[in-house]
């Protein structure tokens, strides 16, 4: 069995719904699941999960430095398995998993990007300089990631950088992991119940931001999750 790890902040603009939707595509679509931790904020609605209070730096620049303390607990936890799967609150799955064997993605080379995440990339790129060309792991999906590994790989990092890392390109690169290639999805404005399916169709996962909620994507969620989960109260 394997433990499933969310680190949640509470800055959700929608009471997070995100999070009771994606616990529902947990439910439905992965096997092999040991205990759910949530590391940060808890909302109270939350049923039968072990909730471990975490710190949180509220400026953005230091959004995955936060992520990656919350992992740190997690690895520093005996209560959680060896190796767990990551999954944040905007990632639901639409195809069926073993928990410990999620596929590790990448979307081709790392290139290079504009704003805070293009920062990131270019610490990420400082950081592994010792690789010509390696992937970008960073799609909006869950990892496994194992304790010790994880824990040997972040202890490299200036995590006093402003805008931090690509998360699990480090972990992937420090590592060796090969992963496959996929087109990543998170649907980030607006749309209708139409557009969203459409995009969707064949599609194994996709994850949203926080400005694509209207009706047509609490429709979309409500349709494919419709049954709460044994997570909800």
């Amino acid at each position: 069995m394997t433990d499933i790890v969310i680190p949640l902040n509470n800055r959700s603009t929608q009471k997070n719904i995100e999070l009771r939707y994606c616990l529902r595509s947990i439910e439905n679509h992965l096997s092999g699941i040991g205990n759910v931790f949530i590391i940060g904020y808890c909302p109270d609605w939350v049923n039968e999960v072990i909730h471990i209070p975490a710190d949180e730096d509220p400026r953005n620049r230091f959004r995955d430095r936060n992520i990656m303390n919350k992992m740190l607990l997690a690895c520093n936890d005996e209560r959680v398995s060896d190796s767990f799967l990551m999954v944040h609150d905007d990632h639901f799955l639409l195809s069926d998993y073993e928990t410990g064997a999620f596929p590790f993605y990448h979307m081709g080379l790392m290139n290079e990007g504009q704003g805070q995440y293009g920062e990131t990339k270019q610490n990420t790129k400082s950081l592994l300089s010792f690789a010509e060309t390696f992937n970008n792991y960073d799609c909006h999906s869950p990892i496994v990631l194992n304790k010790q590994l994880f824990m040997r790989s972040v202890a490299l990092a200036d995590w006093s950088k402003w805008y931090g890392y690509c998360l699990k390109t480090l972990y992937c690169v420090m590592n060796g992991i090969p992963g496959e290639y996929t087109e990543d999805l998170k649907i980030r404005m607006p749309l209708t119940k139409d557009d969203i399916m459409l995009q969707i169709v064949n599609r194994r996962w996709f994850s949203i931001g926080d400005r694509c909620f209207s009706d047509g994507m609490k429709e979309v969620l409500q349709t494919l999750y419709p049954t709460p989960s044994k997570y909800e109260r």
